[in-house]
């Protein structure tokens, strides 16, 4: 992953760090520091884009449910262990809209973004801020 960025390569990356701290910290017995530790240092995103889609709107959608940390509890947690981790370099977006729009917000603003971390320091994950 490092080299790639350090070669000037682009990636974009589903869910990295926080969905598995955040889902881990959300059961009994972890605590959130306590899981960021495997991801320590690892290279810190530019740009999260946190797609925002309350327990009530998932349930809405067909397969909710299916999977044991779709329960309505367990997501809360999630939910709150994710603003926990939110910082600056975050943008949160609705995802209660179609999945076209979405596409196209989330494209948008990835599209507007690259361009304004051309040359920036690779920065580690919970070491630098």
């Amino acid at each position: 992953m490092r080299t790639l960025l350090e070669s000037g390569t682009t990636l974009i990356v589903d869910r990295y760090a926080y969905s598995g701290v955040s889902f881990t910290a959300a059961k009994e017995g972890f605590t959130i520091d306590w899981c960021k530790n495997p991801d320590r240092g690892l290279p810190r995103p530019d740009l999260v884009l946190y797609l925002n889609l309350t327990p009530k709107a998932a349930a809405m959608r067909g397969t909710f449910g299916k999977e044991r940390y779709e329960q309505t509890d367990m997501q809360l947690r999630v939910a709150k262990n994710f603003q926990v981790l939110k910082e600056s370099y975050w943008q949160e977006i609705d995802a209660e809209k179609t999945e076209d729009d979405l596409a196209k917000e989330i494209r948008d603003i990835v599209y507007n973004f690259i361009p304004t971390v051309k040359d920036k320091p690779m920065l580690k994950l919970w070491e630098d801020k």
